[in-house]
């Protein structure tokens, strides 16, 4: 008969007892995140990134900027949070990790979060924060770096786009008043 631990294996790993490695732990936070369980996800993140923020070797803050960024990111990707159907774990006593992350980040001045911009604005932040305070050996990932960038710059360009359109329609309705300026001039001199 087999006898397993009493204990979760987060609990074993935060307790330092060998049962796991925390490159394990981490991995199956970045699974969870790349194959939408949002649930599992939100509840493990913001207890792993408690963890690795109490730890000091490089290994362990790069893997908590990696948690963070996928944070920031997931509240713009998740449809199913966006439309109210995902809820996080019942049994999970700790904070969310968008408002632990929130907390990091802007050191406990928590943001609201009332719409979409807000989030990619925190994306920003986050990956700002991420990248530009943080030590060359203790940089995030590259292709979640890389990534975040993308997807910045889709959300922007869409922005400029709309900017552009209402200008170039701004300008298309300055040209037909001043063509209809014209055309009521003329038909007035000629009556």
């Amino acid at each position: 008969m087999l006898d397993f631990p009493q204990t979760s294996l987060l609990q074993l790993t935060v307790t330092g007892k060998n049962v796991i490695s925390i490159e394990a732990a981490v991995k199956f936070v970045k699974l969870a995140f790349t194959y939408e369980e949002w649930s599992l996800f939100d509840s493990l993140a913001g207890q792993l990134i408690d963890f690795l923020q109490r730890q000091d070797d490089p290994e362990s803050k790069k893997a908590e900027k990696d948690l963070i960024l996928l944070v920031a990111i997931e509240p713009l990707i998740n449809i199913k949070r966006n439309k109210g159907l995902v809820f996080p774990m019942e049994n999970c006593k700790g904070q969310s990790a968008q408002i632990y992350v929130k907390k990091i980040i802007f050191h406990d001045s928590c943001v609201k979060t009332c719409g979409y911009s807000e989030d990619i604005f925190h994306l920003a932040a986050t990956l700002y924060s991420c990248v530009c305070d943080s030590p060359q050996n203790v940089q995030p990932d590259k292709e979640i770096v890389v990534d975040m960038i993308m997807f910045l710059w889709q959300k922007c360009k869409l922005g400029i786009q709309k900017i552009n359109m209402a200008r170039s329609d701004y300008a298309k309705l300055t040209q037909k008043i001043s063509s209809n300026k014209v055309f009521l001039f003329v038909s007035f001199y000629l009556l």
